[in-house]
């Protein structure tokens, strides 16, 4: 006796049985096609969803939306106002007044002619 799982390999196979059989199995191959696509979308449409909750929650908090890790909503927000509490703890830099290369401090130039800035070119070099 043969399992029900078998193939039969009868000569006589009725050819409406085999048009069904190759039909089904098209739908299942079309079902799994269908389903991987689902699944592409679906995960695109996440990722998509996050980006721009992020973005909403990093324009409130005035950050940056790429510094913010979460899932959702609360956990963005949780992490925004850590980082704001970092960022306030941080000492803020002074540093030194940055010169130019003439070993003038400030930022005044005084309006030079071409031939002026010829000289001077000469002399920076």
């Amino acid at each position: 006796m043969t399992e029900p799982d078998e193939q039969v390999t009868d000569p006589e196979v009725n050819p409406e049985m085999e048009t069904l059989r190759r039909d089904l199995e098209a739908a299942r191959v079309e079902l799994e096609t269908t389903r991987n696509t689902l699944t592409a979308i679906t995960t695109e449409r996440d990722g998509l969803q996050l980006a721009q909750l992020k973005a909403d929650v990093a324009r409130e908090n005035g950050l940056p939306a790429g510094v913010l890790a979460g899932k959702d909503r609360a956990e963005l927000e949780a992490h925004a106002e850590t980082l704001k509490e970092w960022q306030k703890a941080q000492p803020t830099r002074t540093g030194p007044a940055r010169q130019s290369r003439s070993g003038l401090s400030g930022g005044y130039m005084p309006t030079l002619n071409g031939r002026e800035r010829a000289a001077q070119a000469l002399r920076n070099s």
